[in-house]
């Protein structure tokens, strides 16, 4: 079966990609509008290959964007406990469409207000909060983001923030965020606007780690 969707996280997952978005669906006027659940939750869609962690093959999605709209051929739904959006699709069926007409006032309508990131104000999850959780993509609009190197063996890229009124400091996993970034630390001090995807991930030293998959900013 055919799906549409809006890519909003393009990152990195073991060496290959892991990207996601939100579904689309045609309308009467043969439009696209954002999917929503029976719950009135953007329906969110994280294909997944057959790899041990589901990550897909890079070479099937180097062109892709974030803001890009994607057509792909579900096999069928493979939820995994917390990480509900898994989809298990064709290979080769992966395909750009177009890129969106990227607005804030676009985006603006499909971020999520909520109290915290997945249930609390930390980096992480414990195995006992995971159990209350049934979802692991949050598209968010956030403040004072500035992004960092923390020094270390893999001096790695994250973001500090605020949103909710609380303040994260998450591992950027954006593919594509990282090349902006170096040839220009400052590219966030002037945006207006900033939206993030946070996904959560799998277990890692018996916690789950909230990570920036996306950046999107104007």
């Amino acid at each position: 079966m055919e799906t549409l969707f809006l890519c909003l996280a393009n990152s990195k997952k073991y060496g290959e990609r892991c990207i996601a978005g939100i579904e689309l669906r045609l309308n009467d006027k043969q439009k696209m509008v954002a999917q929503k659940t029976e719950d009135n939750r953007f329906k969110w869609i994280r294909p997944v290959s057959d790899a041990a962690f589901g990550q897909v093959d890079r070479y099937l999605v180097n062109d892709i964007t974030i803001g890009d709209i994607l057509a792909l051929d579900c096999i069928a739904p493979c939820p995994q406990a917390y990480q509900s959006e898994n989809v298990l699709f064709e290979k080769f069926s992966i395909r750009k469409l177009r890129q969106a007409y990227k607005h804030q006032s676009r985006f603006d309508k499909l971020v999520i207000d909520a109290d915290s990131l997945f249930g609390n104000t930390g980096a992480t999850l414990s195995p006992q909060e995971i159990k209350f959780i049934n979802h692991s993509l949050m598209f968010v609009k956030v403040q004072n983001a500035k992004p960092y190197v923390k020094k270390g063996n893999k001096n790695q890229l994250r973001l500090l923030f605020d949103y909710a009124g609380a303040s994260y400091d998450l591992p950027i996993t954006d593919i594509h965020f990282p090349f902006a970034y170096f040839a220009n630390p400052s590219i966030l001090a002037d945006a207006e606007q900033v939206y993030l995807t946070i996904s959560l991930g799998i277990m890692y030293k018996h916690r789950y780690y909230k990570l920036v998959a996306g950046i999107l900013y104007f």
